[in-house]
């Protein structure tokens, strides 16, 4: 018997990178696949590519949103739609070879894992950064080593990870970075994790992205982040683990929360003037809260 994976992809205005997202799902050769795909209000012609891979493949689930979602909550539209024993979240601008969900399948088995995870490789443009494959995995025990869950990037894509440990857990809707209020807490309920140098995951860094476009001018959107941490808090003492993993957690907040001071440094189109009361505010808050 192969367990049942759920894919689920959030979309927004990805039109140029999405059929090679949704090509790289469905060849997968792992045999039992769901794919969730949400598209958050597109503005570009994502909705019509998506609905053409729709009447083509009937493992293919798809929400239209009425409303602008951003990544978390389209994604807590597929988590809610989920059937799998296991989650996988994809980007709609990234891809994975074909073996990316057996491989993690594997090892999530083998090892009796509770999270599986690869290496990824990184795309900006026509250029990709060095691919160091070692093909070595390494299995943690998360019970003994709790400093461990620092490891995982902040990032939820490229892990699997079995229902149990999300079926409670929902993102922060509305804010950016809310990555980090869902993969530390899930982490701190784990028991085990395995992780393999195979690259199972290509990230594109999109230029053109909301995300990215974010860190370069001008916005109150940083301050996104200090709302993701009370969360990320606040969902640990709800699992019951905070206490448990107070030191670690208090250890990533606060490097999580310098984040903003770095964005603002290299922000265009900002007076001297402007930049340097901005980061004495931002230093302040930082101090008095981490």
């Amino acid at each position: 018997m192969y367990p049942l994976v759920s894919i689920i992809i959030p979309v927004y205005n990805t039109e140029k990178y999405l059929r090679t997202c949704l090509d790289s799902a469905l060849n997968q050769i792992y045999p039992n696949i769901e794919i969730i795909v949400i598209n958050d209000c597109s503005t570009d012609h994502s909705q019509a590519i998506i609905d053409y891979y729709f009447s083509m493949n009937n493992n293919i689930k798809v929400v239209d949103s009425k409303k602008r979602l951003f990544p978390g909550g389209a994604r807590n539209v597929g988590l809610d739609l989920s059937h799998g024993e296991y989650i996988y979240f994809l980007d709609s601008d990234d891809f994975i070879p074909n073996d990316a969900i057996s491989s993690l399948v594997h090892l999530a088995l083998f090892y009796d894992a509770t999270i599986a995870s690869a290496n990824h490789q990184t795309i900006i443009g026509p250029f990709k950064s060095r691919d160091n494959r070692a093909f070595g995995n390494s299995f943690i025990d998360l019970r003994y080593h709790k400093e461990m869950i620092d490891d995982c990037n902040g990032v939820v894509w490229n892990n699997l990870y079995k229902h149990e440990l999300v079926e409670m857990l929902r993102f922060p809707e509305g804010v950016f970075y809310e990555d980090n209020a869902f993969i530390y807490p899930i982490f701190t309920k784990a028991d085990s994790w395995v992780k393999t140098d195979s690259v199972l995951y290509f990230y594109r860094r999109n230029l053109q992205s909301i995300t990215i476009r974010s860190k370069l001018f001008p916005n109150e959107r940083i301050l996104d982040v200090y709302t993701v941490l009370s969360s990320m808090k606040d969902t640990c003492i709800d699992l019951g683990t905070y206490e448990e993993y107070r030191e670690v957690i208090n250890k990533i907040s606060q490097r999580i929360a310098i984040y903003p001071l770095l964005e603002c440094s290299i922000w265009f189109g900002i007076s001297k003037s402007d930049r340097t009361t901005i980061l004495n505010l931002l230093l302040q808050y930082i101090k008095n809260t981490y």
